[in-house]
């Protein structure tokens, strides 16, 4: 059966930066090629489907909402700043006079807004990769517990087999006077004296039957935690069906393809690693970028305009203002700000200067250091082709064994322990090249969300 791995694109809201991710990602789902292997049981494919579920619930955590309010804070830097103030005053001869003032004022000049509103969204897009990275490496391990109790089972079996095989070599006699052991028939077929096994087969045996139960409290074990933090409702350890064996791509079936088919540059494009580290750069820039904006000044445009009532006056009194004001930076030599205002009564300027400036001066630039993304890619291509080494290597001793498997065909206690050893190697040798393709996937970016 294939297998496919399908990416979910995020949705519109999120920033530029988390959008071009989002597609780099989708590129790796769709370049990855699904391979034949065996078709994974009911509750393998349950355990898989339920770890990505999880994965692809929307994002929730305390950082992503502060980084949202934050970039909605930086939004509003954009829109017009709205004032309303009221004064009133009665006089001790009983006169009560009112005034409102009200103004908006418009950003004309303003370089903060939009450094501002670039470094809030390259954060929160930092803080979306970190939460998804996060749920791929709770689907990696889900998946790995699942494979770990693949594992399990597979060795549990081949003990069990073996154990058959003791028990029948060491059954009493039976009513036809046959001494024990003698001619006893084992798993499979024809019987054979006990005679012929060395009696070090049996030792061998019953030292590899002491880890029994500690394969099947493991497997009991896995599947606890599978189905407690899945909410699941899986059969009983001893219960669990196990895909058929092929020598094509082994069991776990949680993924379409093998750490071979993920190119490098794509895990570049795609991997969290990678791309976090791209993130952090230009988030770095754009920091520094906001610092050079606020040592500019800011020039805005004030409307507005004030209503007198009551007083020594009859009637009210109505007047409008239109200002040009201009704010120096808050670290310059000298502080103030300059506004010019025009009204029904004529123009106005003023002007306010002080000095020195004891504002305290910018924050210093961060030290030069290594460029990180050069780093981080140099590391991901090397995890990367060590975990395709890795892969080829197991490949080839789980092909091995495959076909030696078969070839042992005694009906001896020897047979039997032979068989047992060589089918936990080929769980041991399974086992690892599915958590070989799932560290390439959590590398690469490869699972979900």
């Amino acid at each position: 059966m294939s297998a496919r791995v399908r990416g979910r694109r995020a949705g519109p809201s999120g920033p530029p930066a988390a959008t071009l991710v989002t597609v780099l990602a989708a590129l790796v789902f769709g370049a990855l090629a699904p391979v034949a292997g065996a078709a994974a049981p009911a509750w393998l494919a349950a355990v898989r489907d339920a770890a990505y579920t999880r994965a692809r619930a929307p994002l929730a955590d305390e950082a992503l909402d502060a980084a949202l309010r934050e970039r909605r804070r930086a939004a509003a830097g954009a829109l017009p700043s709205l004032h309303l103030s009221e004064r009133s005053h009665l006089g001790l001869d009983g006169v009560y006079a009112l005034t409102l003032d009200a103004g908006a004022s418009f950003p004309l000049l303003a370089p903060t807004v939009s450094a501002d509103a670039r470094v809030t969204s390259l954060r929160l897009a930092i803080t979306r990769r970190q939460l998804a990275a996060q749920r791929r490496a709770e689907a990696h391990d889900a998946l790995a517990q699942a494979a770990a109790l693949l594992a399990a089972r597979a060795r549990g079996r081949a003990l069990d087999a073996l154990a058959h095989a003791v028990d029948a070599r060491a059954r009493p006699p039976d009513p036809a006077g046959r001494a024990p052991g003698d001619g006893v028939w084992l798993p499979g077929g024809a019987g054979r004296s006990a005679a012929a096994d060395p009696p070090r087969v049996l030792v061998d045996a019953r030292l590899l039957l002491a880890g029994r139960e500690a394969q099947g409290r493991e497997a009991r074990r896995l599947r606890a935690e599978l189905a407690r933090s899945l909410s699941l409702a899986l059969p009983a350890a001893d219960r669990l069906p196990a895909p058929l064996r092929s020598a094509a791509r082994p069991l776990l079936g949680a993924l379409g393809f093998t750490a071979a088919d993920l190119r490098p540059r794509r895990c570049l494009l795609a991997g969290d690693a990678a791309v976090l580290a791209r993130l952090s750069v230009a988030e770095q820039g754009a920091s520094r970028r906001l610092r050079e904006a606020r040592a500019a000044p800011r020039v805005d445009l004030e409307l507005g305009g004030a209503v007198d009532l009551g007083g020594a006056a009859p009637a009210a009194s109505y007047t409008a203002r239109v200002a040009v004001s201009v704010r120096l930076p808050p670290w310059s030599p000298a502080s103030g700000a300059a506004s010019l205002s025009a009204g029904a009564t004529g123009l106005e300027q003023e002007t306010a200067l002080a000095w020195p400036n004891r504002t305290p001066g910018p924050p210093p630039p961060p030290a030069p250091s290594p460029d990180p993304v050069a780093e981080a890619e140099r590391a991901v291509r090397a995890q990367l082709f060590r975990l395709q080494g890795q892969e080829r290597d197991l490949a080839r001793r789980r092909a091995v064994l495959l076909a030696e498997l078969p070839s042992v065909r005694g009906r001896t206690l020897d047979g039997a322990y032979l068989r047992a050893t060589l089918a936990l190697q080929l769980a041991d040798a399974e086992q690892a090249l599915d958590l070989t393709a799932l560290d390439a996937a959590l590398l690469c970016g490869a699972l979900p969300p």
